[in-house]
């Protein structure tokens, strides 16, 4: 098949919600139910190109899914999803990524890190082992996706570095910050929501 993209009269790496709009309106003007008593040569022809322009949207949602990755749920990395058929907005609330600078010098892990040192182990390696399981890693695949971000200014459990490191990994899309803790933030819990209500509007 020819780039699944220019079949659809777009240029690679159109966003999902582009993509899905185009198709529906190409399935609906070449349907054949739109064709029945046309000549032979004309409704041959839409069929034709239905069936291409099928294939190629297919294509194009078998890739993303293929290259979808989605965080995991832990600390500094929680994606709360909107979905339809396909991806189209992510709010990540009280997340970040880049763990390893966000913890690593934490005074708390003083005597593991002391441990995980005298057995060989350096800050770069663990940033090595842990990359699957950190958000920052993945942050590439919510690329052409709205993002909304939430953070807590004075969070206990995912500092704000982390959320910073995050935001700028996803290339700086719309933050919202509360003055408040991890678990305070709860009290923001309305206004959030409105911030993600607009978000599923665009």
């Amino acid at each position: 098949m020819n780039d699944p993209y220019a079949v659809l009269g777009l240029p690679p790496g159109t966003d999902e919600r582009t993509v899905n709009k185009v198709f529906r309106a190409l399935a609906r003007d070449l349907h054949p139910e739109r064709y029945v008593g046309a000549p032979e040569e004309e409704r041959a022809a839409a069929e034709a190109r239905f069936k291409e322009v099928s294939a190629a949207f297919a294509a194009i949602k078998a890739d993303r899914e293929e290259r979808r990755t989605w965080a995991p749920m832990v600390p500094g990395g929680s994606l709360v999803l909107v979905m339809g058929a396909m991806v189209f907005a992510v709010a990540i609330v009280l997340g970040g990524g880049g763990l390893v600078d966000a913890f690593y010098d934490h005074p708390m892990g003083g005597p593991l890190r002391a441990l995980y040192a005298a057995m060989g182990g350096t800050r770069e390696k663990l940033q090595q082992t842990i990359a699957n399981a950190d958000p920052i890693t993945n942050a590439r695949n919510l690329k052409g996706r709205e993002v909304l971000m939430i953070g807590a200014k004075n969070d206990e459990i995912v500092p704000p570095s982390a959320c910073e490191r995050m935001w700028k990994e996803l290339g700086e899309p719309k933050i919202v910050w509360y003055e408040a803790g991890h678990y305070t933030a709860i009290f923001y819990i309305h206004d959030a929501l409105t911030h993600v209500v607009e978000l599923l509007k665009k």
